[in-house]
C-alpha cells in the first residue's frame, strides 16, 4: 500500500517595503577653516537625485579626515576625526565639525593656504542603496587669520 502525504505549498508574502536608491553629498561650497577656529561641514541626503519620496529609510555613513599630497597634516594643521554620520528617517543633513590648530604669529614668511580632505565610506541601509555622489573626498582649506 501506497502511502500519499500533501505538503502545503509555502506562501510566499510580499515585502511592504520599498526599496529606494539614496544619495548623500557634502555640501557644494568650499569650507575655509581659519586656524585656531572650527567649522560644520554639512552633509545632506539629496533629495533631488533620490527622486522626492514622501518618506526615506534611515542610513549610516561613515567618515575620516586625511592629508592631501604636500599639504596640510593632521596634528600639525587640524586635528584629525573620524566617526558615522546616522541618518535617521527623513533627516535631511548632518554635520561633521572640523578644527584647525593655531599657529604662532610669523612675520615673514607666511604660511600658504593649506588643505586637508574628509572622505565619505562604507554607506549602510537596509532598505536600499545608498549612493555617494558629488566631490569626494572634500577638500577643506585652512588658512592663516589676517
Amino acid at each position: 500500500s501506497s502511502t500519499t502525504t500533501n505538503t502545503p505549498s509555502p506562501t510566499i508574502t510580499p515585502s511592504q517595503t520599498e526599496l529606494i536608491n539614496q544619495y548623500v553629498r557634502f555640501q557644494y561650497h568650499a569650507t575655509y577653516l581659519v586656524e585656531g577656529t572650527s567649522e560644520d561641514v554639512v552633509v545632506y541626503r539629496d533629495n533631488v537625485l533620490g527622486g522626492f519620496k514622501s518618506s526615506y529609510p534611515a542610513f549610516t555613513v561613515d567618515y575620516t579626515t586625511e592629508d592631501a599630497q604636500r599639504s596640510a597634516e593632521a596634528g600639525v594643521d587640524y586635528i584629525s576625526g573620524s566617526g558615522t554620520l546616522s541618518f535617521g528617517v527623513n533627516d535631511q543633513e548632518k554635520t561633521i565639525s572640523v578644527t584647525g590648530i593655531p599657529h604662532p604669529a610669523v612675520t615673514t614668511p607666511r604660511e600658504k593656504d593649506e588643505f586637508f580632505l574628509i572622505r565619505l565610506y562604507n554607506p549602510q541601509s537596509t532598505l536600499g542603496k545608498i549612493n555617494i555622489t558629488g566631490s569626494n573626498p572634500y577638500p577643506v582649506f585652512v588658512v592663516e587669520p589676517n
